[in-house]
């Protein structure tokens, strides 16, 4: 598995979202978020294989969000692959509708006002997170051996 963040977000986001994914990449973690995307042929398909690979996403929430079908549908894809994911609060906004439930048991990062200037702060949680993450995998790992599987050197 990749070890980098998967970032949704609203479309009028998109500006500060790139400015937090450089400071984040510059703070040594591989972030992915639709820029990446050269053209709009294949776009899902991209979206998805980027969300398998991703060890988390990072949904930048602002009010916008709540009426966005594409943020919707990449919150669905991460529960149903599994994906941790980790709502980032952008501004004094609450999530509405399908995105109410889906997010009523996340724990939420607060990066407003001036999101921006919390980019530090945000690569280091998710830094943690993914070290964590990366540990749970391995241990998980560790158990299935040690629970039913035989490994046999120089047999």
């Amino acid at each position: 598995m990749s070890s980098h963040v998967f970032i949704s977000y609203g479309r009028g986001d998109r500006e500060i979202v790139a400015a937090i994914a450089r400071r984040l990449e510059e703070r040594g973690l591989s972030v992915w978020y639709d820029a990446r995307i050269a053209s709009e042929d294949g776009f899902n398909d991209e979206i998805a294989a980027a969300l398998r690979e991703a060890a988390i996403t990072a949904l930048f929430f602002s009010d916008e969000c709540n009426t966005s079908r594409q943020v919707a549908a990449e919150l669905a894809l991460a529960d149903e692959l599994g994906k941790p994911v980790v709502p980032i609060l952008m501004e004094a906004a609450t999530p509405r509708g399908p995105l109410l439930f889906d997010l009523a048991d996340r724990c939420w990062l607060q990066a407003y006002p001036e999101p921006r200037l919390h980019a530090d702060t945000l690569a280091s949680l998710l830094r943690v997170l993914l070290i964590r993450i990366d540990v749970e995998q391995s241990l998980v790992f560790e158990q299935r051996l040690a629970g039913g599987f035989r490994v046999a050197i120089g047999a």
